[in-house]
Parts: C-alpha cells; structure tokens; sequence
C-alpha cells in the first residue's frame, strides 16, 4: 500500500500503531484521547485514482453524544464544523469527520486531519468541564511535533 509507505515514519514517531485491514484501509489508533479515555481512532483508504480518504466513521460525534453533547445532527454540530473546517477536514451529514487528498500528499493530510480531532476533543473536555490533562510522555511528544508541523498551519479559539 502506498499510503503505508508515506505515513509509517510520522506514525512511529507520533506514536500511532497502523493495522491494515481490507481494500486498501488502513486503521490508525493514536495516543491521544478523547473525554473518559477513549482512544482517537480514524481509517485512511486508498481510493480509485491517486487519492486518500480519511474517517472516523462517526465515532467522535457519537461519542461526544454519549457524553452529553448534543450531537443530534447538522445544526448542533456547528461548532464542530468550524472547529474542523480551519484544518481543510469536513463533517458530512452522516456525521463523519472526513478528509480527503492525495496519496502524495498523505502525510500533510494525515497531520491535518490528527490536528482536527485532537481540537475536537479539546472542545469535548471543555463543554464537559474536564481539564485538559496530557498524563503520557509519548502523547505530550506528539501534541508538541504536531504543533511544531503545523507552525504555519491554522490556529483554532475556543473560547
């Protein structure tokens, strides 16, 4: 898979475990986390053409719902959709946080689209009350490479 080969090192180093499962999908489990510890997980696939395709297949929304947040649909995802927008990702009316570009360019999306749900979960804890609260070494690593990545990248208020 020609995905695999232009993202392995940034995983390794960001400290994501890649498993490949069928028709060109590749799962990525991060070692980031959404409010109650639940880990940020997305899939990128390989698409006919030259493209990628990255999703969370709903789980985000979903979640924040399980928490409390209203999640109902479109309208009450407003903020979510600003909050993804600033990093080139969309929400789509199922409700998937999705992004999209090509193979060439997996990388870039790959840190985009990482960079949109680590602010989404941001937005979670602070509708939630929480503190934001990074305890593993290897996920404050990788919150600082991100940042260092995306130095010219969009920057994102949630106040």
């Amino acid at each position: 898979m020609r995905i695999l080969r232009s993202i392995d090192g940034f995983a390794d180093e960001v400290g994501c475990t890649l498993q490949t499962g069928g028709k060109g999908v590749i799962e990525v489990t991060t070692p980031f986390y959404l409010a109650g510890g639940n880990p940020l997980r997305f899939c990128i696939e390989e698409r006919d053409g030259d493209t990628i395709r990255m999703t969370d297949n709903g789980d985000v929304l979903f979640h924040m719902a399980g928490h409390g947040i209203d999640a109902s649909g479109p309208s009450a995802w407003y903020e979510v959709i600003q909050i993804v927008d600033a990093f080139g990702v969309q929400v789509s009316y199922t409700g998937e946080i999705t992004g999209g570009d090509k193979v060439s360019e997996a990388q870039g999306l790959v840190i985009r689209y990482l960079s949109a749900l680590l602010a989404v979960a941001a937005f979670e804890r602070k509708c939630l009350g929480e503190i934001e609260e990074q305890t593993d070494e290897r996920a404050r690593s990788a919150n600082w490479l991100l940042g260092t990545m995306l130095n010219k990248g969009p920057r994102v208020s949630y106040s």
